[in-house]
């Protein structure tokens, strides 16, 4: 397993910056893509209704009550469970798992790591794609109350990112500011636009939004 480890720490390493490049070109694109998606959304808003419900729901709840509180376990909790996945996905093996009530939390895994465990909480909502692909595999009866979860777990992600992504934040300094400066405005927008595709027009309109971001 180790030896797996290092050969994707080495890898990823060797590939950096050339992904830091890549994802810098590839912005426009994305950008331009996700512009369309909002689009279609503004002229077709009734798809979208149980999504935004959903999101709007979170926001007020998050502006009331939690936004000046320290107690976010379950925010670190996603937090700290997407840097093990990446990490599990990696072939790191996860030594140790902390979450605490008011100050954080941490993995540690063997090896040295990479900066797609470092910089995964910044641009993948973990919450959010495991709902999609319950929605997805569900009858579409239940599909509404499925996409508000999503919208309500997609205004976490959001909420999440921007209190945890500051400058002095360990995660994005163990990538490097300016590799997650060039590397993380495209991976997020491919997020989002996926979301926001699969809630307008299922699996069929997130498969459009990624072929359109692509080409």
């Amino acid at each position: 397993m180790s030896r797996i480890s290092n050969w994707f720490d080495s890898w990823l390493s060797f590939l950096k910056w050339p992904v830091g490049i890549v994802f810098v070109l590839w912005l426009p694109n994305v950008a331009l893509a996700l512009v369309r998606v909002v689009t279609t959304i503004i002229f077709d808003m009734s798809p979208m209704l149980p999504f935004l419900g959903g999101a709007i729901f979170w926001g007020i709840l998050w502006w009331a009550f939690l936004r000046r509180t320290r107690y976010t376990f379950f925010l670190t909790l996603e937090h700290e469970l997407t840097h093990a996945i990446f990490a599990w996905l990696t072939f790191h093996k996860v030594t140790d798992l902390r979450v605490t009530l008011t100050r954080g939390g941490q993995i540690s895994h063997q090896g040295v790591g990479n900066w797609l465990i470092a910089l995964a909480p910044y641009f993948w909502p973990t919450l959010s794609l495991v709902l999609m692909l319950i929605v997805w595999l569900l009858p579409a009866p239940t599909h509404a109350v499925g996409e508000a979860l999503i919208g309500m777990s997609f205004a976490w992600h959001v909420t999440s990112t921007i209190r945890e992504t500051h400058p002095k934040q360990t995660d994005i300094a163990k990538a490097g500011k300016l590799f997650s400066l060039m590397f993380l405005p495209a991976a997020n927008m491919l997020t989002i636009g996926s979301l926001l595709a699969f809630a307008h027009g299922g699996a069929e309109r997130m498969s459009g939004f990624l072929l359109d971001a692509l080409l």
